[in-house]
């Protein structure tokens, strides 16, 4: 039906009802985009609002609008819209680093998950720290500076979800904390898969299909983050 839909507003070159369709269909996608630009923000890579949420969809759902065709189904369109989304954010993160892309994905991130469970620890405040970080002066310094994540409702959910509490509840400001303090110290690859599980609301299946990444590694990843957000609230 959406399919349908997309494809008659192509042809009579209707782009706005096209970009109000896919918005209504996939509203998850913005979510995405607003919350990878606002972690590259605060890892200080790039000016706060240097770059808007809306010119990035813009750019992908134009290469939609240009690419879409009888043969798509609503999976391919939910999986190209990401794909394409996840590109644009991670070539204007490797532009604005100096960063070259990486090759041999799967190695790199088996190599993260590994180091992730050797280097993660508990400080005697409770607080969750990589171990360098303890023997750091300007630790308490710059972990009074952090402030709390704020989520919409539907991201709320996935989180008080992998917490395994109703999602009629809410999240207490502790576990916005731990659940931030974790997904920042996350190494970059390991980070991408949870940002897509969390807030694009994608499958594993997915993410692996968007990613290029094997679906055990995928699945690795997420649930090292969620093992180690339960353990961090017991």
């Amino acid at each position: 039906m959406v399919i349908n839909k997309l494809l008659s507003y192509k042809e009579s070159n209707d782009y706005s009802r096209f970009y109000k369709e896919i918005e209504d269909f996939l509203p998850d996608l913005k979510r995405y985009v607003r919350y990878r630009l606002y972690s590259i923000e605060q890892s200080g890579i790039i000016p706060r609002s240097y770059f808007k949420p809306e010119d990035i969809v813009d750019e992908v759902i134009t290469e939609i609008f240009a690419g879409l065709d009888a043969n798509w189904t609503e999976q391919k369109l939910r999986t190209e819209l990401f794909r394409l989304t996840k590109i644009k954010i991670d070539e204007l993160l490797n532009k604005e680093s100096n960063k070259p892309e990486m090759e041999d994905i799967n190695k790199l991130l088996e190599e993260e998950i590994r180091e992730l469970e050797e280097r993660l620890t508990v400080d005697a405040e409770g607080e969750l720290v990589l171990e360098e970080d303890l023997d750091d002066i300007e630790y308490k310094q710059e972990k009074e500076k952090e402030g709390y994540l704020l989520f919409d409702r539907a991201t709320e959910e996935r989180i008080l979800n992998i917490f395994d509490k109703d999602k009629t509840e809410q999240l207490t400001m502790a576990e916005r904390e731990i659940f931030g303090m974790l997904l920042k110290i996350m190494p970059a690859r390991s980070k991408a898969i949870v940002e897509l599980y969390v807030f694009g609301g994608l499958s594993t299946g997915e993410i692996s299909d968007i990613t290029e990444i094997k679906l055990d590694n995928v699945n690795k990843a997420i649930d090292s983050f969620v093992q180690k957000l339960r353990k961090l609230l017991k």
